[in-house]
């Protein structure tokens, strides 16, 4: 990717996207959803981002564990951040795993051709290592309170289930959209897939939806009844306390009794007041007055009270004013409270102080009843009791105590709300929200109605929550089910076509490929045919060439009577023929070395004879030319080379020939032996010839080719000479190259490896071949040839050593003279008619009498398995035509 960050960016834009849809548009009830494309998405961003998609991954998992989808708002809280922290590292983590592991299997897997690597990146990418974020996220949600042991597994594995469907869907459909080569497949696979992708998620939405959207109907309707119930709680509240207060505000003095006579009555059909008290405003000078005259009518301990610091009631404090609980109704079990001062306390205090401001009811906060035996949440319904004498004033509190699970209870009697739950808020102050009563905990706010009731001078918020029921769970399990198949039939699909399209491409590929090879192929062919051409053309030049001057100078020959001129035109001619048989060896030593049949005699050779040899053999051309020639092997004189010393002269000899044929007269050729380093030596050829470009310099080792055509009409040539030099040197074990520009020369090179001593095979003891001093006067040869030229030539050949030979034109015919007379040799040529040389041989060899008797192959056929065909059927040894007199004495002479 070149522009990594825009990619890192659309990454994490398509995380966060993917990841919101699904949690508020396939989440099903309590279930998460069947699917969670953004783990598919994140091990693709690796691929396309390698390790660098680590923070846009993690960022994105980061900001969708953070954000709280129902309340629409980011958590800040540490718990929230951490566990978010976490979770995200597990996300990270499995992607980067999955994206190592599967390029470990199969560096080619995101390719999606064939359908092997294609289950590997998926199976390996998902179920397996999707147990990774599962994992990591569900024991942080379980370390952090938010899971129980028993809600555990089940997140656990719909956490694995979701992430492994959302990377065996969108990890193909992300690389595929963002494969450049694949364009095609977008429409194969990528729409067909999302297309059935999406109708199914309508479907599944759809169906939450409507069922959703009655369970809300049913949680409306419950509501507004919830409301109408608690509504008249408090409304029986406030006419019962309403009665009191009239009661107290019309008479000049309430005692005890009447107190108690009228508060039965109320609490009586009133359950949800769990007392009503009388609150006096008492003076501190009248403290002792209103103490005694309780402990008169019975309540002999009774005193002022209020709570220390440990929450222990003591005898209050002396203070301007008292509010104490003087009366209550019942007594029972509220005996702790009875002479209690509410002034005392800052909650009640508060309370008390708004009410006498207002002069109207108030409710105070939420407080902790001393009338219970144990820790009780209620509130107080405080009512002012104005006196109006002299003038209007206080004169005290009438209070109903409000044990709030009694006002929910009695609020619920009448309705049947089996399966719901509620929570009651004060929510006066909109900073601090107090809890006042709650039956459980929320999961799902789209479960919840909520009433705000206005009460005393506070406001309380009523909630309402339906739990989830039986049926309506099986529901949401079928629903989330349903949602978990039509995935899986979307992974089956996009499986399928994946296959198809893979299929497809690779077909396509092998037929390209097919048919660049065809192309090259074809490249080849025309290029060889051309090649071919114009090989022809040189060949039949340079075949032709000599062959002409052959004929001419023997023409000349037979015209002249002078016998020195006849020898010289007879020279002349033999040097056309030398010229004519270097060219055929050129081609007959390159079809060795092109079918690998070139073997290397490898000997101790003398760096010295080597020289002298060419030195030698190169003489009559660099004074016909006028050139001068030198060579500098001085400081290895007395130094050996293990090597094939014929191919080293064939290399040296081919080199320098092109040297002198390319350098004009007056020029100067030279061979230098220099070390190329303590293991190799190099032979370095230099001329002042024509030079070659360097533009053509790539094709001289190429066979058939010279640097251009003009090259060969002027200078001759096969074009193998120097693909020859190549291939015997790289035989050797060393390197050729070139130096050279147009005009100004070149400079050929080749190393060579100096060889170990102890490796060396002597070829033949060193002993020179002496042809002059050969005999076969004392032989009887059979001359087995069909060509009268041929018989001729040898025959003139054997005689000039003393031995007139034999003739028979045909193998039948040398078999039937060979069973009249003995011979101590044949000569057998191999293609004759009638029964040629091999099957004549065979014959031979059947013979137990014939089973040692020479034999000789003769044949224009040189290559390798010719060779070994006439060994093969008991031929001693092999002499190539045209026959050279040396070569064939020296094989007569190892046989006989």
């Amino acid at each position: 990717m070149h522009n990594h960050k825009a990619w890192g960016a659309a990454l994490f834009f398509a995380y966060i996207v993917m990841g919101v849809l699904s949690n508020t548009l396939l989440t099903a009830g309590t279930y998460a959803a069947a699917i969670w494309p953004s783990a598919g998405i994140a091990l693709a961003g690796f691929f396309l981002l390698q390790y660098r998609a680590i923070p846009y991954v993690f960022l994105g998992s980061l900001c969708i564990n953070s954000f709280h989808f129902g309340s629409l708002s980011w958590s800040l809280d540490l718990q929230d951040v951490s566990q978010s922290f976490i979770i995200s590292i597990g996300v990270v983590t499995q992607a980067a795993v999955g994206y190592w592991l599967i390029r470990r299997v199969n560096d080619q897997a995101e390719q999606l051709i064939e359908l092997k690597s294609t289950l590997q990146l998926m199976l390996l990418g998902g179920p397996l290592c999707c147990l990774i974020s599962a994992t990591i996220g569900s024991m942080t949600l379980y370390g952090f309170g938010i899971l129980s042991s028993e809600t555990l597994p089940r997140t656990l594995f719909t956490w694995w289930s979701g992430d492994t469907l959302g990377v065996l869907i969108f990890t193909p459909l992300t690389l595929i959209t963002f494969n450049q080569q694949q364009k095609l497949r977008r429409v194969q696979v990528v729409v067909p897939t999302l297309v059935v992708y999406l109708s199914l998620n309508l479907l599944f939405y759809i169906s939450y939806r409507t069922e959703q959207q009655a369970i809300q109907q049913e949680v409306l309707v419950k509501s507004k009844m919830l409301k109408f119930s608690f509504d008249k709680q408090l409304q029986k509240i406030k006419a019962n306390i309403g009665l009191l207060k009239a009661y107290y505000e019309s008479s000049k003095e309430v005692n005890y009794l009447e107190f108690m006579s009228f508060t039965d009555q109320q609490l009586l059909f009133s359950s949800e007041i769990s007392a009503i008290e009388w609150l006096p405003k008492v003076a501190d000078e009248q403290r002792s007055d209103y103490e005694q005259r309780l402990r008169d009518i019975g309540f002999n301990n009774f005193e002022f009270k209020e709570k220390n610091s440990q929450g222990q009631l003591v005898t209050a404090a002396t203070r301007p004013w008292y509010f104490p609980v003087y009366f209550v109704n019942p007594i029972q079990g509220n005996e702790a409270a009875l002479g209690f001062d509410l002034s005392s306390h800052p909650v009640r205090a508060s309370a008390l102080n708004q009410a006498a401001r207002s002069r109207k009811p108030v409710v105070s906060e939420v407080i902790s009843l001393v009338q219970k035996q144990t820790e009780s949440a209620g509130v107080l319904y405080l009512v002012p009791v104005m006196a109006a004498q002299p003038k209007p004033h206080l004169k005290g509190y009438v209070v109903a105590v409000i044990h709030l699970p009694n006002i929910i209870a009695a609020t619920l009697a009448p309705l049947e709300f089996s399966g719901y739950k509620v929570k009651l808020e004060d929510i006066t102050d909109h900073t601090q929200v107090s809890m006042l009563f709650e039956t459980g905990n929320y999961l799902d706010d789209l479960r919840v109605f909520q009433e705000k009731v206005s009460f005393g001078q506070r406001v309380w918020q009523l909630s309402l929550y339906k739990e989830l029921g039986v049926g309506e769970r099986s529901f949401w399990v079928q629903h989330w089910r349903a949602q978990l198949f039509g995935m899986l039939f979307v992974w089956l699909l996009i499986t399928f076509l994946l296959m198809l399209t893979g299929t497809n491409i690779r077909v396509s590929q092998q037929v390209e490929s097919q048919t660049r090879k065809l192309l090259a192929q074809k490249q080849k062919a025309d290029e060889a045919n051309s090649i071919k051409g114009e090989f022809l053309a040189n060949m039949s030049h340079e075949i032709r060439t000599p062959i002409n001057g052959i004929k001419g100078l023997h023409y000349l020959a037979l015209q002249e009577s002078n016998f020195e001129q006849t020898r010289s035109y007879i020279e002349q001619a033999d040097s056309a023929v030398n010229v004519l048989q270097r060219v055929l060896n050129d081609v007959l030593d390159f079809s060795k070395i092109e079918a690998g049949k070139l073997v290397l005699e490898k000997s101790l050779v003398s760096y010295k004879q080597v020289f002298e040899q060419l030195s030698v053999m190169v003489k009559h051309d660099v004074n016909q030319k006028n050139i001068d020639f030198s060579v500098d092997y001085e400081s290895f004189a007395n130094e050996q080379i293990y090597t094939d010393e014929v191919r080293l002269n064939q290399v040296l000899l081919n080199l320098v020939n092109n040297a002198i044929k390319f350098t004009e007269p007056k020029g100067s050729v030279s061979v230098k032996l220099v070390a190329f380093n303590d293991d190799q030596v190099m032979f370095v050829v230099s001329d002042t010839g024509i030079g070659i470009d360097p533009s053509l310099q790539k094709k001289l080792f190429k066979p058939f080719s010279q640097a251009d055509n003009s090259t060969s009409r002027k200078f001759g040539g096969t074009g193998l000479g120097l693909s020859i030099c190549q291939k015997l040197v790289v035989l050797m074990g060393g390197e050729i190259g070139l130096k050279s520009e147009a005009g100004q020369g070149s400079e050929f090179y080749f190393t060579l490896p100096i060889g170990k001593e102890e490796c060396a095979v002597n070829r033949g003891g060193g002993d020179e071949f002496d042809a002059s001093i050969v005999s076969l006067a004392q032989y009887q040869i059979l001359v087995v040839e069909d060509n009268p030229l041929n018989q001729q030539v040898i025959s003139a050949i054997l005689a000039g050593k003393g031995c007139t030979p034999d003739i028979a034109q045909n193998g039948r015919i040398a078999i039937n003279m060979l069973q009249k007379k003995h011979y101590d040799l044949i000569l057998m040529d191999i293609q004759m008619p009638e029964l040629d040389g091999l099957s004549a041989t065979k014959i031979i060899r059947s013979e137990q009498q014939y089973k040692n008797l020479p034999i000789i192959g003769l044949s224009a056929n040189a290559m390798e398995e010719d060779i070994e065909k006439a060994m093969a059927v008991g031929m001693n040894d092999y002499v190539v035509k045209p026959i050279e007199p040396d070569a064939l004495f020296k094989s007569i002479l190892s046989v006989v």
